[in-house]
């Protein structure tokens, strides 16, 4: 299907848009249906930071490609040279529909870097 994303799980493959296949599989998560377990929501700041959804080469490669309002505020003027090869990479992937593989933690060091510059947030050595 032309625009479309092939999606395995298990023995089940399916071609759909993305934007369908995340609505289905973001719902069936939520509900437990089609294989997947329920999604019991955390109780606590704690739980919901063990969550693994900045783990995930999708939510990476989609959030430096369409939230660069939040990426210039953390890499501004010169700042912005560190993050650009992982922008162009993540650009490349999105366009290729590659989300298997991305430099998740070393973009996550980047950012946190940048924001304890920044003073956007205070660095785990410094009391707060």
């Amino acid at each position: 299907q032309a625009g479309g994303f092939v999606v395995s799980r298990a023995s089940q493959t399916t071609n759909l848009p993305l934007t369908v296949w995340l609505a289905v599989a973001g719902g069936d998560a939520v509900e437990g249906a089609a294989g997947y377990p329920p999604f019991v929501p955390p109780t606590t700041m704690k739980g919901w930071a063990s969550l693994p959804f900045m783990k995930s080469p999708l939510y990476w490669i989609a959030g430096l490609c369409f939230r660069k309002d939040n990426t210039r505020k953390n890499f501004r003027g010169d700042d912005w040279k560190l993050i650009e090869p992982y922008l162009a990479l993540a650009e490349k992937k999105w366009k290729e529909r590659d989300f298997d593989d991305f430099p998740i933690r070393d973009v996550e060091a980047l950012i946190l870097r940048q924001m304890v510059k920044n003073n956007t947030i205070r660095s785990a050595g410094r009391a707060a």
